[in-house]
């Protein structure tokens, strides 16, 4: 019987230490998500905490800022669309931050060369 108590006394504590943590330090307030759409516009969709502000930003590859939002702290979900079609090729950042963590995307935009069509005419006599 004394075994079967230390036992379980083994076990439990020994589960209690392998528990994952429900709030790992370091981790992000946020989750995002950055794509390309077939209209050529960059979306983002971010899900976050409701105590944190995080801003986006598009940068150029000068450091220079092209766009800013911010998101509020009462906000949960923020979704935008970056009209990229006027800016010139080169490589852009998009930064999202809450303060703590910083995601930074790289984006390249790059005009594609024009394919030059050809046509032949057969005629049979």
């Amino acid at each position: 019987m004394k075994t079967l108590v230390a036992s379980l006394l083994i076990a439990l504590s020994a589960s209690a230490f392998a528990a994952p943590a429900t709030n790992p330090t370091g981790s992000a307030s946020f989750q995002s998500s950055v794509y390309i759409s077939t209209t050529n516009d960059l979306r983002v969709a971010i899900d976050k905490e409701k105590s944190h502000v995080v801003q986006v930003r598009l940068l150029d590859q000068r450091g220079h800022l092209i766009a800013q939002e911010s998101i509020a702290k009462k906000e949960s979900q923020y979704r935008a669309r970056f009209d990229i079609k006027g800016l010139p090729d080169g490589q852009y950042q998009l930064v999202i931050t809450d303060g703590t963590t910083e995601e930074v995307r790289q984006i390249n935009v790059a005009t594609k060369a024009p394919i030059a069509k050809v046509t032949r005419a057969i005629s049979i006599q």
